[in-house]
């Protein structure tokens, strides 16, 4: 299992290249085996699951693949090779503080929400990464780190769920609306064939796995664009025509659906930064909520906010004695606090 749990100790395990993890930090790490487990100790981590031949000289490969299990929950912005590195470039001190992200001032798209999803799932948060670049590896990391945030950062789709789609492929402005069960057909990811959503629902594997989220509904949650593309059936499936990414896509909406609002901008958050950490440009979207009276919401919002707190407090509940000095050097590795 990647993510299983120890007494309360829940870990998620991820996969991770080596050399990809050393490109993303700008440095070479070191290749025995426990010289870098201290280092990844540093940020609650640990490589597990080496190779015979690997363990037997405690020295790395180059190009290995690290099985690391990552034990901090609070921080599901670890869950992914670009994560992690930006964690370790703050320990190493390569780059300290709070990492800026920004996001572009043209709109991508904007997305309409139709009222009846009030009640269903109600939440949308959307990003176009313009000029990421992909790879089979980088393919794989980012898949990896959308099945784990919407296994357990997401509650197994219930609050929020992740979608990745080729934006050169798609027509905006976007709808997320409802639909009857069998008055909208279109290919899954990864099938062959139209089917509808009751069909999705009682036949595809993912239907029949997520189905009883949207239990009891005469009418599902659907998302599309101006030409009446299908995009995704949230929280289910993405369409294979417009959601599969492959190395030469370069602009990628992504979008996060969800019935808790903090969960979903959250989500989007960690997956922005992400992109913007493999080279993309971030352009925001307008969310129009029908059923809500406020001005329309813009996402992602990466704005960092001000935290006051207590020396003296933070002294009692870890029984250190740090001065404001040394305090400030503590909060300097780059944690990302943008909303999380």
């Amino acid at each position: 299992m990647d993510q299983k749990t120890e007494g309360t100790i829940i870990l998620v395990s991820i996969t991770s290249n080596l050399t990809d993890l050393e490109h993303l930090m700008g440095k070479q790490l070191p290749r025995n085996e426990d010289q870098l487990n201290e280092l990844f100790y540093s940020i609650k981590c640990e490589i597990s699951n080496l190779a015979i031949g690997e363990r037997a000289t405690s020295s790395l490969k180059d190009d290995a693949e690290l099985q690391i299990e990552n034990v901090d929950t609070n921080r599901p912005d670890t869950w992914s090779t670009e994560g992690i590195a930006r964690a370790l470039r703050g320990i190493l001190e390569i780059e300290t503080g709070l990492k800026k992200y920004e996001t572009s001032s043209k709109i991508a798209t904007t997305i309409t929400v139709d009222r009846e999803l009030k009640n269903i799932r109600p939440y949308i948060a959307c990003v176009v990464a313009r000029g990421v670049r992909m790879s089979d590896e980088t393919i794989r990391g980012v898949i990896q780190l959308q099945e784990k945030l919407d296994q357990s950062y997401g509650r197994k789709r219930k609050r929020s769920s992740i979608g990745f789609y080729d934006f050169d492929l798609i027509s905006p402005p976007l709808r997320y609306g409802i639909a009857d069960p069998d008055s909208v057909r279109f290919i899954p990811l990864q099938g062959t064939e139209p089917m509808s959503l009751r069909e999705i629902l009682q036949e595809h594997p993912k239907g029949i796995e997520y189905g009883q989220i949207l239990a009891d509904r005469e009418k599902l949650p659907i998302l599309m664009d101006t030409k009446n593309q299908v995009l995704s059936f949230p929280p289910i499936i993405n369409s294979h025509d417009l959601g599969r990414i492959v190395p030469e896509t370069r602009n990628i909406l992504v979008e996060v659906t969800g019935t808790n609002e903090k969960t979903v901008l959250n989500c989007l958050t960690i997956l922005a930064t992400t992109l913007a950490d493999r080279g993309g440009k971030l352009h925001p979207a307008s969310i129009h909520y029908e059923y809500a009276k406020s001005k329309p919401v813009m996402t992602p919002d990466l704005k960092s906010r001000i935290i006051r707190i207590s020396i003296q407090h933070v002294n009692e509940i870890t029984g250190l004695k740090l001065s404001h000095r040394e305090l400030s050097s503590c909060l300097d590795e780059p944690a990302l606090t943008h909303g999380c």
